[in-house]
């Protein structure tokens, strides 16, 4: 057996000079069984105690730099990873800031389009916007739904590009030939923004059931009640709105009330009794907000305050 201990027993007092010293017993046999002695060796142990104490002050050495080299390591791993993030940030900032900018570039030219085309109703499509907003907001809509509703009113006569122009600029109301050619513009409308891949599925339902009637006599596909897209109910009344607000060279434009007491008529027909609500509840905002600037062109100072995405 063996041992180690300090040397402040009695029997270790011809150890001095040493702080620890390992202590081993060999028993000493008398022919083959019989122990007659036991020697007692010691060896002094106080170098190893120091070897251990230095390797365990190198360890922790080690170990504190290990650490401190790891933490410098991610603090660059995370600076480097920082800054891409912002310049990716930058860079997607910039991009999204051009596409906007050639969304509303597009929209721009297709209502001028439109105008251009028929210029007996100049600046429709943006009053029509501006109510279908007023009656989004009116009605609680979320933004996503409420932003979608103002690019849809804004592009909702977008097919008109596709009729005759005999047609589309005739002084007179339409026969009944030609009103079925008119009827194609919601169609027209939809195929030629949902070929662009740009606008949503939502938006585009509601450009082509915006002549939709609340009890199922529309066109272009006889849909009723909540058949018919929020949007598209919304801008049939706004579309409404104006058409009747505004002079036409058969036609003089009608007043408020009168219109007003036409949609007390049609509220639950031709138009949902819900947005029809709605529009008498901000009937003098509407006055006040659209037709106190009538006479100036509002097109493009309109259309430069939308957004790709609701905020």
């Amino acid at each position: 057996m063996a041992q180690y201990s300090r040397l402040s027993k009695k029997e270790n007092i011809y150890e001095k000079g040493f702080n620890y010293v390992l202590e081993a017993y060999i028993p000493l046999y008398f022919g083959d069984s019989e122990v007659f002695a036991v020697a007692e060796v010691y060896y002094g142990v106080d170098g190893l105690f120091e070897r251990i104490a230095r390797t365990r002050v190198a360890v922790w050495i080690i170990t504190l730099a290990s650490f401190l080299a790891l933490y410098l390591l991610l603090s660059k791993i995370f600076f480097n990873a920082s800054s891409l993030i912002i310049k990716q940030k930058e860079d997607l900032e910039r991009t999204n800031l051009a596409l906007e900018k050639t969304y509303l570039g597009t929209i721009k030219a297709l209502v001028s389009a439109v105008d251009a085309k028929d210029h007996y109703t100049k600046g429709h499509s943006v009053r029509v916007a501006q109510i279908s907003l007023l009656l989004a907001e009116s009605l609680l809509v979320d933004d996503k739904t409420r932003f979608e509703i103002q690019q849809a009113a804004l592009l909702h006569d977008v097919g008109k590009i596709g009729i005759d122009d005999v047609i589309l600029k005739k002084p007179g109301r339409l026969s009944p030939e030609e009103w079925e050619i008119m009827k194609k513009h919601p169609v027209i409308g939809a195929t030629i923004l949902e070929e662009a891949e740009t606008l949503s599925k939502d938006l585009i339902n509601m450009i082509r059931s915006h002549h939709e009637r609340f009890d199922g006599n529309g066109y272009p596909d006889g849909l009723m009640k909540d058949q018919i897209p929020l949007g598209a109910r919304i801008i049939a009344v706004a579309d409404a709105y104006d058409a009747m607000r505004s002079e036409r060279p058969y036609r003089m434009a009608k007043t408020p009330e009168e219109i007003l007491s036409e949609f007390e008529d049609a509220s639950g027909t031709q138009f949902d009794p819900m947005v029809v609500e709605a529009l008498f509840g901000i009937a003098d905002q509407i006055e006040k907000v659209i037709y106190a600037a009538s006479k100036n062109n509002m097109t493009h100072q309109f259309i430069a305050t939308t957004r790709l995405s609701a905020e």
